[in-house]
């Protein structure tokens, strides 16, 4: 509910941990979590998983669920936990997306929701690039518990990392879920390289199969927009109009 809080300095592993215990699964997490360096607040609308998400994003953690319903608060993995290649997972017709357009990656960012505008600008980016790259989004509404402010820096951070997205079906593996990271080799697609599994569709039956969706780590990822690129140089002309339909998963 509105006006909770979490304090700085306390573990915040632990504190997700309490707010998701309401349930029937298990939860778990590990002693070793960062403590916050910010204060948390709740906001009109927050729910125990909003803020649980809230919590473990700030210590840079993540919320892994098992195959068994069981929840842990754990580290973001970087380092894979699996190898896939074709051989050895009976991977079949992988199908590629590039995204990796860096020249119009955007250093600011203007979202509009209602009656609310709230600019984001990364300010060593534009320093380091010498020109500001304006991208423009209105959305019709926020998720439960985020602020318009959240949601724009949110935004830009996943607009910063244009990644390579990876799509195919693999042999079933019980301990690999969505959030998890893998090395994928396709030699015939030229793909080697860390991604982050994004989504998982299981088909049931004799050697039961997963369609799977990974992305490059690192990207956040979210939903569909259609944003305007301007590109501006140092006085701050318009260099480049340009609108881009921008397609990325589901956050895991």
């Amino acid at each position: 509910q509105r006006g909770w809080y979490a304090l700085a300095e306390q573990n915040g592993a632990e504190l997700a941990a309490g707010l998701l215990s309401i349930g029937p699964a298990p939860v778990t997490f590990d002693d070793s979590a960062p403590l916050l360096t910010d204060s948390i607040i709740a906001e009109d609308g927050e729910t125990h998983l909003t803020m649980a998400w809230k919590l473990v994003d700030a210590i840079g953690w993540r919320i892994r669920i098992s195959g068994d319903g069981s929840i842990r608060i754990c580290p973001a993995e970087e380092d894979p936990r699996i190898n896939l290649d074709p051989q050895t997972n009976d991977i079949v017709e992988p199908a590629v997306t590039d995204k990796k357009d860096l020249y119009s990656c955007p250093n600011v960012l203007q979202v509009t929701c209602g009656d609310q505008t709230y600019t984001a600008v990364d300010e060593e980016s534009v320093q380091q690039r010498g020109r500001q790259i304006w991208a423009t989004e209105s959305v019709s509404s926020l998720n439960d518990g985020e602020s318009i402010r959240d949601y724009t820096w949110r935004r830009l951070r996943e607009l910063q990392s244009p990644a390579r997205t990876v799509m195919y079906s693999r042999r079933f593996l019980p301990d690999v879920v969505p959030g998890d990271a893998a090395r994928i080799n396709f030699p015939q697609q030229e793909i080697d390289g860390i991604y982050k599994l994004q989504k998982q569709q299981i088909t049931l039956g004799y050697n039961a199969t997963v369609s799977e969706e990974a992305v490059e780590i690192i990207t956040g990822t979210l939903g569909e927009r259609k944003l305007e690129i301007i590109l501006v140089d140092d006085s701050n002309n318009a260099l480049v109009t340009d609108n881009n339909e921008i397609l990325i998963g589901e956050i895991a």
